[in-house]
């Protein structure tokens, strides 16, 4: 039995994971879709103390984001919280990371719809 799996450049893998099972097989739990409506974004870039996440939401949704180093350790989170339609707003605190370049994840769910934006942060003191 062969099966092909293609994914566009419109949608992210969010979990991905490898088990043995009479050989090897390869299982995709969900497919999430890349998000064009948030219009991610942040200001300062590059960033010295602090950097404000501007994002667009369409409809109320349950928002999470998190900034992971080049080596993937999360240095920032912001937990899930349900936020208003409309232009929002989180502050980074940039004081106490090291110089480089950092990768920012919004994530929003409405209805049982997952979406995800990426972004990318300097950090230069």
């Amino acid at each position: 039995m062969n099966a092909n799996l293609a994914i566009s450049n419109e949608s992210e893998i969010a979990t991905l994971w490898a088990e043995a099972l009479d050989g090897a097989a390869l299982r995709v739990p969900s497919l999430v879709a890349k998000s064009s409506t948030l219009s991610l974004s942040t200001y300062p870039n590059p960033a010295q103390d602090l950097s404000v996440l501007r994002f667009n939401l369409s409809n109320s949704a349950r928002v999470s984001a998190k900034m992971t180093d080049a080596t993937g350790r999360v240095v920032w989170s912001q937990p899930s919280a349900q936020r208003n339609a409309g232009q929002q707003e989180l502050m980074i605190d940039t004081r106490t990371l090291a110089n480089g370049v950092y990768s920012v994840v919004l994530t929003s769910e409405v209805n049982g719809e997952v979406r995800v934006e990426n972004a990318k942060l300097q950090v230069r003191h």
